[in-house]
C-alpha cells in the first residue's frame, strides 16, 4: 500500500508544510484558498499510510482554527483518511475524536454537520466487534448529548469478550466522561461503573494513557459525590485506570517520541549521518514507529520495547537505564 517507493522522496517535505498548506485554506483570495484545498488533498491522497499519524497534527490545528472553511475542509480529509488508511488512523483516534467532538459544537452549521457526517466513517477504524456492534448508539450519543444515559446503559449491557483498545476507547469516552460530568446521580453511578469496565479490558497501559488527564479528575470529582454508592464505584474505577496505565503515568506519548528519535538516530547512522537529510531520518523515524505500532498492535511504551527485545530488529532497543 502506501504512495509507493517515492513517498520517501517527497514526504519528508511536505508533511512539514502542512500545516501553513492547511491555513491556506483559509486565506482571503479565493484562488489560494482552492489551491491549497487541491494541494491538501493530492498528499492526502498519495500519502504512505504509516505516514498519517506524522500528518494528523495540522488537522487538529485545523480544526481548532477561526475559519469555519478549513474546519470544514480538515474534516472531510479526516474522512478520507479514514477510508484510505484505517488502521494508521485508528491509533490517532484519542486525539481525533475530541477534536471531531468540538467541530460538533460550532457555531457554524456547516462545520456541524461535516463533523456529524465523519464519525460514521472514522469509526471504520475500530477493529473491536463489540464497539463495532455499538456504532449507530455511538454515532447517536456523539451528536445527542441528552442521550447519554441510554448510551451508557447500552455499553453496560454489551458482553465484551475482546480486549478493549485505544481506538475503540477514543469513542466511548466522550460518552462516559459526560455521564461522569452529569448532575444526575444514576448517570453518574453508571458511567464510573462503566469508567471501570473499560479501564479492566485495556491490555496495553499505552492505549489507556491519553485519557489519563481527562478520566482521573472525573473519577476524582465523582470521588466527591454525596452519595456512597457514586463514591464506592468511582473509586473501583480509578483503582483499575491508575493500575491499567501504571508507569505512563507521566506522559502518555512518551513511548512514541522515545522509539521514533531512536529509529531517527539509528536509521541516520547506518545510511550515513552526514550524507542523510535531517528532514528524511525524522520521517523515515516516524514511519517506523508506526511500523512498530502495527507489529505491537497498539500504541508503544518503553516499557513494552523492553520486554519484547526479539521482536526488534538488533540495536534498536533503548539500554537499560543504570
Amino acid at each position: 500500500g502506501g504512495a509507493g517507493r517515492g513517498a520517501l522522496g517527497w514526504e519528508p517535505l511536505a508533511l512539514p508544510q502542512l500545516p501553513q498548506i492547511v491555513a491556506l485554506v483559509g486565506d482571503r483570495d479565493r484562488k489560494v484558498g482552492e489551491a491549497a484545498v487541491r494541494t491538501l488533498e493530492t498528499v492526502v491522497s498519495c500519502l504512505d499510510p504509516l505516514a498519517v499519524p506524522a500528518a494528523m497534527p495540522a488537522l487538529y490545528h485545523g480544526m481548532r482554527t477561526v475559519s469555519w472553511h478549513v474546519k470544514e475542509v480538515c474534516l472531510r480529509t479526516v474522512g478520507r483518511l479514514a477510508a484510505r488508511a484505517p488502521g494508521p488512523l485508528g491509533a490517532c483516534m484519542p486525539e481525533c475524536v475530541p477534536a471531531v467532538i468540538g467541530c460538533l459544537n460550532d457555531s457554524n452549521a456547516k462545520v456541524q454537520s461535516a463533523a456529524s457526517e465523519v464519525i460514521p466513517t472514522m469509526l471504520s477504524c475500530v477493529d473491536n466487534p463489540e464497539t463495532q456492534s455499538l456504532k449507530a448508539m455511538i454515532v447517536r450519543a456523539l451528536r445527542e448529548p441528552s442521550f447519554t444515559l441510554e448510551a451508557v446503559d447500552e455499553i453496560l449491557s454489551q458482553t465484551f469478550v475482546n480486549a478493549m483498545d485505544g481506538t475503540s476507547l477514543a469513542f466511548l469516552m466522550p460518552i462516559l466522561l459526560r455521564g461522569l460530568r452529569s448532575e444526575t446521580y444514576e448517570l453518574v453511578k453508571k458511567a464510573a461503573t462503566c469508567a471501570g469496565n473499560m479501564c479492566a479490558l485495556i491490555v496495553n497501559g499505552a492505549e489507556l494513557a491519553p485519557f489519563l488527564p481527562e478520566l482521573n479528575p472525573a473519577l476524582e470529582m465523582a470521588l466527591e459525590h454525596s452519595s456512597p454508592a457514586v463514591r464506592a464505584e468511582a473509586a473501583t474505577a480509578r483503582d483499575k485506570l491508575l493500575e491499567g496505565v501504571g508507569e505512563l503515568q507521566a506522559s502518555a506519548r512518551k513511548g512514541r517520541d522515545v522509539v521514533s528519535e531512536l529509529l531517527r538516530t539509528r536509521l541516520a547512522d547506518a545510511l550515513g549521518a552526514a550524507t542523510t537529510p535531517p528532514e528524511v531520518a525524522a520521517h523515515m523515524g516516524s514511519l517506523g514507529t508506526s511500523l512498530l505500532e502495527r507489529l505491537f498492535a497498539g500504541k508503544l511504551s518503553t516499557s513494552l520495547l523492553a520486554e519484547a527485545p526479539q521482536r526488534l530488529p538488533a540495536g534498536l532497543v533503548p539500554p537499560a537505564r543504570p
